[in-house]
Parts: structure tokens; sequence; C-alpha cells
């Protein structure tokens, strides 16, 4: 009798304290969700790969993502390598309905099936709708997975909630992905999940050796966004013009107030930029956002409030045309990343940087450590002393540092000139 073994975690070698704080932070999410695969066990066994698995005949591989708009940004570098492993197989997207921005008439992917999760969608509806929408949806996407005979799945997502249960319907063969959040045995290949000291994107990249004889070298992959199509080039003309001076990018927005950087910081930075002749844009969305922006610019000279003034696409090619971004820990900082515009993102201790930060050479990362750093707790404390505390200065000397850089240019020399 086949008997489930949970996946363990693993400790990266110096990361001692940052996983002392997964493990006090997840403990008990970890250990319910492995009993919870025990006995999930004891009723559907655990999956095996079929005998006659072979990776060389795969024709039609899903990648599954329940994530937002940074995660799906970065699933381009997955997919880029799982057609670099397999080449020639049809590539099939399942995620929510918000990555058609992302998605939608791209290359990279096939098709596209659309499901949003009770837990991680943001429509403006009470949860328990959600959550009947999910379950009316639920049997629709299956059967249309089902009718696409896919070969090979992976989900890429560590976090609650995966789409394993989905896979695992839809009779696909072969899945890979996570076991860390449950359902662990209806996969036919767990990755391991590595607390503290590596990058997201590394560990998910790590499946696809999980199926492939010779996998790529993971640096062969990064992630990368198509170029703007015609409505998004010509949104940014009519919000700046045609010939712009050049302009640097600060989203002071995150998905919650507790990554949130103060305002008067904020106006600070905009001040430095605006006095080397830098015109400063300004980009967000929604009511709490806007207000922000608000506060920040108040007097403020030669700056551009972009907020809900943008599609995705429009955003993209903003940010594309950028000198430089400051962005809080949100989907913008991985969109820079993707268009190879430099970009440095201002962190608090809700989330390990290390682990969340946009994936790319011209990236920096700007913190302030206090001992409990990272808290890793999603509304933070009250003082915040992580973010209150980062000052001005440091944010500068970051993006200098970056700009000066082989890659970029010295924003210290007060150069402007955005390469085209």
């Amino acid at each position: 009798m086949l008997t489930y073994k949970p996946n363990r975690i693993e400790i990266q070698r110096g990361e001692d304290r940052v996983a002392r704080r997964y493990r006090v932070k997840y403990g008990f999410q970890d250990a319910s969700f492995r009993w919870f695969d025990r006995i999930l066990a004891l009723f559907i066994g655990r999956a095996v790969p079929p005998a006659d698995w072979d990776p060389g005949s795969v024709r039609r591989i899903l990648i599954a993502n329940g994530g937002h708009f940074g995660d799906l940004v970065m699933s381009t570098a997955v997919i880029q390598l799982v057609r670099l492993a397999f080449p020639g197989a049809e590539v099939g997207l399942l995620a929510g309905s918000w990555s058609r921005s992302v998605f939608e008439n791209n290359p990279l992917v096939n098709r596209l099936h659309l499901l949003d999760h009770w837990y991680t969608s943001r429509a403006k509806l009470p949860r328990w709708r959600k959550a009947l929408h999910y379950a009316f949806e639920r049997g629709r996407v299956i059967e249309e997975l089902r009718e696409q005979h896919y070969d090979v799945a992976l989900d890429v997502r560590l976090w609650f909630p995966n789409f394993i249960p989905i896979l695992w319907s839809a009779r696909i063969p072969v899945r890979v992905g996570f076991n860390r959040v449950g359902f662990g045995p209806m996969l036919t290949h767990a990755g391991h999940v590595t607390y503290g000291g590596r990058h997201e994107l590394e560990d998910q990249l790590d499946l696809i050796r999980l199926i492939c004889d010779n996998p790529p070298q993971s640096d062969a992959a990064r992630p990368a966004l198509l170029p703007s199509p015609v409505e998004a080039v010509q949104e940014v003309e009519t919000l700046l013009g045609q010939d712009p001076p050049p302009f640097i990018v600060l989203h002071m927005g995150s998905s919650v107030p507790a990554k949130d950087w103060p305002e008067p910081k904020w106006r600070e930075l905009a001040e430095r930029l605006a006095g080397l002749g830098y015109r400063v844009l300004f980009t967000g969305v929604g009511e709490r956002e806007q207000r922000n922006i608000e506060i920040a610019t108040q007097g403020l000279t030669n700056y551009v409030n972009a907020c809900d003034r943008a599609t995705w696409a429009g955003l993209v090619e903003l940010v594309r045309r950028a000198e430089m971004v400051y962005s809080t820990d949100s989907s913008v900082g991985h969109v820079a990343a993707a268009v190879n515009t430099p970009v440095v993102t201002v962190y608090g201790g809700t989330v390990e940087p290390d682990r969340f930060k946009p994936y790319g050479t011209l990236c920096e990362v700007a913190t302030h450590e206090p001992p409990c750093f990272p808290c890793l707790r999603k509304r933070g404390c009250s003082p915040m002393t992580c973010l209150t505390q980062l000052s001005v200065d440091t944010v500068w000397t970051a993006g200098t540092r970056l700009l000066s850089s082989k890659q970029g240019c010295a924003i210290a020399a007060g150069e402007t000139g955005k390469r085209r």
C-alpha cells in the first residue's frame, strides 16, 4: 500500500533567523496541512506518474498560478524555461481572470483558462458570493482542461490557495507542484520549499527539473513582457505627450497599508528628483492610493498624477519608457524588472525581501531592518519602524547606486536621456 510522506521545508544555510520567523508564522498552518494530506492519502492514495511516462512525448503543458499580477509576471520566466525544456510543446495557463491583461494575445501561451479562486479574488463581493461563483465555474474549467488533453501540469504557487485539486480532477497524468498548503497526495512530483534566503522564482523553476531529463539552466529565463500594443502607446502619449521629457515613476500603493512608505518621504524623494530636472509620474489604483498621492504632491511642481488613468497595458508602457521606477512591494516593481527598467523597491518587514523582490539585474531593494525584521505579519505592527525609519537617503542612495552601475546612467551627475 502506498503511504503518503509529506514534504519537508528546507532551510537555507545562513538564514536561520529568517527561517525561525517562518516557522513561527506558518508552523501551525504547515502542520495542519501535513495532517490534512495524511488523511487525504488514506482515501485517494498517493498519485504516481504513469508507468509509460516519457518526458520526450510531452505535447501539451499547463502552467497553473492562482496569484496576482506580480506572480503572473514572474510566471513568464517559468513559461520561457518550460518552452526551452519542451520545444514544440503547446503551453496553456490556468489563472484568475485578471491574467487576461498579461497573457491575452501573448505568444508565450497557446491557451488561457480562467478561474477566480474565492480566496484570491479581489472582486468587490462578499466572500460567500465569491465561493459560490468559484463552485459554479470549477466544473466548467475542469471540463475545459479535460478537452485539451494536457500531458503535464505545473502548479507554481507556494501559498494558499493552489489549483492542485483542479488538475487532479481534470485527469492530467503528470502533476507537479508544492505540497506545502495541501493536496500533496494528488501530485505525481512534489518540489521542496526553501524558507529563508532564496527567491520564490528559483523554487518555481526547480519544478521543471523534476520532469525534465536535461533541464535548461535557470538563468536562461527571466521575467519578460511583450512590446506594448498600439493602444497602450497612444494611451501614454495622450497622458504625457508624444515627446515627453525624461520622467521617473513613483508607485506609492500596495495591496495592504502595512506595506506603505510614509507620504512625506515620497514627497521628499519627488522633490529631489524634480530638482534634477525629471518629471515625476505617480501611478496607482483606487481611492486610497489617490488620496495618498494627493497628500504627497501638495504644492509639488513638475509632476503628473496618473492614478486610475492607465490600463494595465498603459502602465506597462509607462514603466517601459521611464528612466527609473521607485515602488513599494507591488506588481509595478516586477513589471519594471520584466521590461528592463531600473527599479528600487521599498520593503518593510511584512514579507522577506529576498523571496519576493523583483527578479533582474537592474533591481535594488531599500529596507530598514530593526531586530524584528522581517516579522512576516501581514498587517504589520503599530509603529512599523521598518518603514517609518527607512530614510529618504537610503532609498536615494539605492537609486544612485543602481543608475550609476554599468547598466544604468548616473543620476548623481544629473544625466537624463532614457534609452528608447
